[in-house]
């Protein structure tokens, strides 16, 4: 239960940009493959695509802009 309100704070929390959520989750993905635990990695990496899809990232055209450019990779690092 504590795991899944954490999970909903990261989708709802507006602190941070979208791109820096993303990133947050991406790298909390990336230390939980050190774990034990398949289950949580698989549940982080949904929890990052949901938010990415809730947010549009997969919708972005490059720009030119360096922010956009880190958010199309963030999106496709997430997706593949």
């Amino acid at each position: 239960m504590l795991q899944a309100q954490a999970d909903q704070n990261i989708l709802t929390d507006h602190s941070y940009r979208p791109l820096i959520r993303l990133q947050a989750m991406l790298l909390y993905a990336i230390h939980a493959l050190h774990g034990e635990s398949t289950p949580r990695v698989v549940h982080i990496t949904g929890v990052a695509m949901r938010f990415a899809v809730m947010k549009r990232f997969h919708c972005l055209v490059h720009d030119g802009t360096a922010e956009t450019t880190m958010a199309i990779k963030a999106w496709w690092c997430i997706y593949s």
